[in-house]
């Protein structure tokens, strides 16, 4: 009986807000895609590879690691991609190929939207691997 009481009335502008947000959210995703590839791009071209690495998935990392560990590549590789811990090292290897510290690295895993834009467009260098400690 109750329900027979409740008058239901649908406009429809909820279906066009949940649209909208929709639409809006999907665009800044692609803002987001676009803004980490131009700067993958950019930050493999500095490293003196071809930009197009940079913009693929599994290539980009090994490549990374294939300049920062280049007798343990295959195996961070693997890592970055089983674990995800292989992923937090490649952006704190790609850090030290820019010569920034450990703070950089951090903004890279947690800001990495903000953090590899600066790297890609600022001043910052590519330096190759730190070379290896003696004794």
């Amino acid at each position: 009986m109750l329900a027979t009481l409740m008058q239901y009335e649908d406009s429809g502008t909820d279906a066009a807000a949940a649209a909208g947000f929709g639409l809006g959210l999907m665009l800044f995703w692609l803002l987001i895609i676009v803004i980490m590839g131009v700067s993958m791009w950019k930050l493999f071209v500095k490293m003196g590879d071809p930009g197009w690495m940079g913009i693929i998935p599994i290539l980009n990392i090994y490549r990374i690691f294939q300049r920062s560990r280049p007798d343990q590549a295959i195996l961070w590789t693997i890592l970055a991609f089983v674990c995800g811990i292989g992923a937090f090292v490649a952006m704190f290897d790609l850090a030290k190929l820019f010569g920034k510290e450990i703070v950089y690295a951090l903004g890279l895993i947690f800001l990495p939207i903000v953090f590899a834009p600066m790297l890609a467009f600022g001043s910052a260098s590519y330096q190759g691997p730190p070379a290896p400690q003696l004794g």
